[in-house]
């Protein structure tokens, strides 16, 4: 039939195949964007606004512990999803990625959560992110939700954790322990401290009694035999006096309470004090004693007291193993800078010498060269090793060099800073000894002298007896505080260790007396650390003596606070 107005089928066959194609399309990109989650490294799952999986990677299965089957059959709020914090407690539901996202409609970025492995019953960690996506609209459309095991990462940290804290366990055990042998060191230490000095106190004691005798006997009308025996008496005390001098300087060095003088020095006449001290010796075995000396430069600063000793160790010894010939004092100018110089000091002898594989012990604490030696010569092995450490204190060495039958020269250094110019050049102290008559000037002055001891007592007696002094005694410091309030006194004398009430109490509680407030006090005791100094100086005194007494050392301290 003509006329007829029907579309034509082949419009209709063309629209289905575009939509076809179209579909095709979609399902390719879809199937194409599946393909690539399933292999990706990181799990992948895919939400639904109702939470219901749409898509899971292999690798998301693999985390959960699940097959994809099975997720695709979940939602995120299932119970068989159970996260867990990093402290191990479990995550409440409301918190889970999904549920977060559900809440904000934001992502929730960088969560570390542990899942319990089904199979396994292990922990997997995982760093999950989650993400909302949107259609055209704004309205929630899914929820892609990431998985990164980081299992290996978080075991990796756990044993540095543990590691780090086994270490922190080892540190804080090594500390205590270190702590611990640190007060040991401190505790012994300071018992050794205590045993040298109440060493000291024991034997300067009676060696207070011992010199102070023989000088007192000596100053009396006596012949030959009897000046001879406290002659060798005196030499005896003396000699002791070195050895526990010598014992208790190392033992200041070890512990390092020995502290130097910081004065002006004069080098010069340093020697020819030691030169006068030496004197006696170097005649009597008919030596020849040369000295020296190159010109210093002048206002140099140091501890006159540690150079004189260190060189009046090694003269000694020079002269003990020299039996003809000559010792030498040589003094040399070794370094000049603009803050400081360098000064050498050697003892040259033409003595016995020492053995080249003896040398290298010379130094040491308590060692000798050679046992037979020793007996003949005697000696400690103490001065030697003192002349070095206080040559490396005074920022110097010390050494020797020396040939068997030739002789030795025995040498060290020290630091000494340039001082300012003086205003005025100091006097050299005078060694003449105590006057013959100084009754003149401490004659009608009153002292009390607190001593315990009773022959230390008699000694001091002895020795100021002839000086016009009016001394009065006590025993204790308690006593001592009873003849304060009967008399007025121009000086005490302190022992520091009595009993009743020692030295440093008495001196405290006179102090607070007003009659004795200003009395000069002056210490004179065994006890020789330069602590015991300063504990007196707290006290309250105003000068410390050591024992034995030195006459005229006495006589210069009494002078000094009684006349000067």
């Amino acid at each position: 039939m003509k006329g007829d107005d029907r579309p034509e089928p082949t419009i209709i066959r063309t629209d289905i195949m575009e939509r076809q194609r179209t579909q095709e399309a979609l399902e390719a990109r879809e199937a194409q964007y599946r393909r690539l989650i399933q292999q990706l490294h990181a799990g992948v799952v895919v939400h639904a606004p109702d939470t219901r999986i749409l898509l899971a990677n292999e690798q998301a299965a693999r985390m959960l512990g699940q097959s994809t089957p099975q997720m695709l059959s979940r939602q995120a709020s299932d119970p068989v999803w159970c996260f867990y914090r990093e402290d191990g407690s479990p995550m409440p539901v409301d918190e889970y990625p999904v549920s977060r996202v559900l809440a904000t409609h934001q992502a929730a970025r960088n969560l570390v959560l542990g899942i319990e492995h089904p199979a396994s019953r292990h922990m997997v960690w995982v760093l999950v992110n989650a993400y909302p996506e949107f259609d055209a609209q704004g309205n929630l459309e899914q929820i892609v939700v990431t998985f990164i095991d980081i299992t290996e990462r978080k075991l990796l940290e756990a044993e540095v954790q543990e590691h780090q804290q086994h270490l922190e366990r080892l540190v804080e055990r090594k500390t205590r322990e270190l702590i611990q042998a640190k007060e040991q060191a401190e505790a012994a230490n300071r018992a050794k401290s205590a045993f040298l000095a109440n060493m000291s106190h024991e034997i300067r004691t009676p060696l207070n009694a011992v010199l102070g005798m023989t000088h007192l006997m000596r100053r009396d009308a006596i012949d030959a035999d009897q000046s001879d025996r406290l002659d060798k008496i005196e030499v005896a005390g003396r000699h002791l006096l070195d050895i526990i001098n010598a014992i208790l300087d190392l033992a200041k060095i070890e512990s390092g309470k020995l502290e130097l003088e910081e004065t002006e020095i004069d080098i010069s006449a340093i020697v020819r004090q030691l030169v006068a001290m030496l004197s006696d010796r170097i005649e009597a075995k008919q030596l020849a004693l040369r000295v020296k000396l190159q010109h210093l430069p002048s206002h140099l600063i140091g501890d006159p007291v540690r150079i004189q000793q260190a060189l009046l160790n090694y003269a000694t010894n020079a002269i003990k193993f020299t039996e003809a010939g000559h010792v030498t004092l040589r003094v040399v100018l070794e370094a000049e800078r603009a803050d400081d110089v360098v000064v050498r000091f050697e003892v040259e002898d033409s003595g016995i010498g020492i053995a080249p594989d003896q040398v290298s012990r010379l130094f040491t604490e308590f060692e000798q060269t050679d046992a037979s030696i020793t007996r003949r010569y005697g000696g400690t092995g103490l001065g030697l090793a003192l002349t070095k450490r206080l040559a490396e204190l005074m920022g110097g060495e010390a050494g020797v060099e020396s040939t068997p039958g030739v002789g030795s020269r025995f040498w060290f250094s020290v630091r000494l800073r340039r001082g300012p110019p003086s205003s005025s050049d100091a006097e050299p102290v005078s060694w003449s000894g105590v006057p013959d008559v100084p009754a003149r000037e401490l004659a009608g002055r009153r002292l009390l002298l607190v001593e315990d001891e009773p022959v230390n007592r008699e000694v001091v007696l002895g020795l100021i007896g002839e000086w016009g002094l009016f001394v009065d005694t006590a025993e204790d410091g308690a006593q001592a505080l009873e003849r304060a309030q009967q008399q007025s006194y121009d000086l005490i004398l302190m022992d520091m260790q009595m009993p009743v009430m020692d030295g440093l109490e008495a001196t405290r509680r006179l102090r607070r007396q007003p009659a004795t407030a200003r009395v000069p006090i002056v210490a004179m005791t065994a006890n020789a650390f330069a602590e015991d100094r300063q504990r007196c100086l707290e006290a309250g005194m105003n000068d410390f003596l050591v024992k034995p007494v030195d006459p005229d050392t006495l006589y210069q301290t009494l002078r000094h606070w009684l006349v000067a």
